[in-house]
């Protein structure tokens, strides 16, 4: 990918309308610019349903760039990373790598940030 928009959410964006998940395996994410949650941008996931969570499995997510919060990753939501490499990634307020907000929730499993 090689996205840039001049708001939010620049390579992929999953929205928690109807209660969405997203499920990313053996993807690459790489050189977007965006405002906010410029690799991979997660709206809310439904805290009330303990079962629903975005799942990323060896993903590279790299060499994005963000004029906010949250370069590789903005979740705000749940959200569980296996086997991925997130790395190379710029963001000019906070959470280069990944910038978990609110309420959210990370589980980084055997992963490189």
């Amino acid at each position: 990918m090689n996205n840039r928009t001049i708001n939010d959410d620049g390579g992929v964006f999953v929205s928690a309308s109807n209660y969405s998940t997203g499920e990313l395996t053996n993807c690459v994410v790489k050189n977007n610019i965006a405002n906010n949650g410029c690799g991979i941008s997660l709206d809310f996931t439904p805290f009330n349903t303990s079962d629903k969570s975005h799942l990323f499995t060896n993903c590279k997510i790299s060499g994005n760039q963000t004029k906010s919060c949250g370069g590789g990753v903005y979740c705000f939501g749940t959200a569980t990373y296996t086997n991925c490499k997130i790395s190379g990634n710029q963001a000019k307020s906070s959470g280069c790598g990944i910038y978990v907000a609110g309420k959210g929730e990370a589980t980084i499993v055997n992963t490189l940030v």
